[in-house]
């Protein structure tokens, strides 16, 4: 493991940091060590050199500083089933793909970041009472619709559309032909077009939109968004396997689990670990 750090390390330049001779990062590093010692399973290995990495990145004593400390101590106590199931939470519950112009980015995007923990997340309830034990998550009352991040987060590619009559509006024509589109699902009727909440506001102040509007175009927007059933077939036609996925949600502890910060971080380093992408996490932490 000791070897593998290095190597990243070098390759992004850390070792050039004076943070390698900081007491508490050298502790840091000796636990990491210890612990894929005691249990030699080479995926908790790459996901220390991971969590190691981005320790390395953060010189000063800071919240994240101590997060990422708490972290490497809880890692080694959750196994890959756990790890996985803490990456599609964080994922499904808390994540927005950003640039998604269309139903066929937003399946691009499932496809890299859904699928590849969808067969190692843990089915079993106990798995997730460990994950709240160890102060990965905690159980909630109020259940997550498995469909609602998607027509909360991407309204634009699962709304029904609506007729011009019903915007109930003034608009010039050049503010039409800019802001309305025909819908995505039944060109006899229109949508705005933004796949995003906030570009309806970028749309409206580009085009010269009084900003009073903004609610009333929110709205229709949303009021004839799909129903959970109608989104779950429509993405289950294009993406089969995402079927296994809303089994899963619906059918596990997923549903009610939020995460801690160190269950943030550690999902965070899963992700990375696996997809090889490294998403910013400066919102949440």
């Amino acid at each position: 493991m000791l070897d593998n750090y290095l190597r990243e390390a070098t390759r992004e330049g850390l070792l050039k940091i004076p943070e390698g001779r900081n007491p508490d990062f050298q502790y840091a590093l000796y636990s990491a060590q210890s612990a894929y010692a005691r249990s030699g399973a080479e995926d908790l290995g790459d996901l220390l050199v991971q969590l190691l990495i981005d320790r390395a990145k953060v010189q000063e004593r800071d919240l994240k500083q101590i997060i990422l400390n708490e972290s490497l101590a809880v890692a080694p106590k959750l196994t890959p089933d756990q790890l996985d199931a803490l990456s599609l939470i964080f994922l499904h519950r808390y994540f927005r793909f950003g640039g998604v112009e269309s139903l066929a980015d937003l399946h691009a995007h499932l496809e890299e970041f859904y699928f590849p923990f969808l067969d190692g997340a843990s089915r079993n309830y106990s798995a997730y009472q460990h994950l709240e034990y160890v102060g990965c998550g905690g159980m909630s009352a109020v259940e997550l619709e498995s469909t609602k991040p998607f027509t909360q987060q991407y309204a634009g590619l699962f709304t029904k559309g609506f007729p011009e009559s019903e915007l109930n509006m003034h608009l010039t024509a050049g503010q039409k032909s800019g802001l309305l589109i025909p819908c995505r699902r039944d060109d006899s009727m229109l949508q705005i077009d933004a796949v995003y909440e906030e570009s309806i506001d970028e749309l409206c102040n580009r085009l010269g939109i009084d900003p009073l509007s903004l609610p009333r175009l929110r709205q229709v927007q949303v009021q004839n968004i799909m129903r959970s059933e109608e989104v779950e077939d429509d993405l289950t036609k294009a993406l089969p396997w995402i079927a296994e996925f809303f089994r899963l949600w619906n059918g596990t502890a997923m549903r009610v689990m939020t995460l801690t910060s160190v269950g943030t971080i550690i999902a965070h380093a899963n992700i990375k670990r696996k997809t090889g992408e490294d998403i910013d996490l400066t919102s949440w932490l």
